[in-house]
């Protein structure tokens, strides 16, 4: 039993690294919150993320003075959701 919790947590991280890793990938950052909604999309998080207003204010994802607090969010919505 505590081999399959250890591989479930160990898969967790791995989808969690996995999908931030591919919004940070996204170096055009007109495209940011695009690449971020649909990286969500894949793992069907679109409509928990706005609800939770994680794309709000929208001005904030066109200002790359922004983008490390954006991936911050971003990174905690995906610890908080993936489980």
């Amino acid at each position: 039993m505590l081999m399959d919790s250890l591989e479930v947590l160990r898969a967790r991280r791995i989808l969690i690294q996995h999908a931030f890793d591919e919004i940070c990938a996204e170096t055009r950052f007109d495209r940011f919150q695009d690449h971020t909604y649909y990286t969500l999309s894949k793992l069907s998080l679109t409509k928990t993320a706005q609800e939770e207003g994680l794309f709000t204010p929208k001005e904030d994802w066109f200002n790359p003075k922004r983008r490390d607090d954006l991936l911050k969010n971003v990174k905690n919505f995906l610890i908080k959701h993936i489980r």
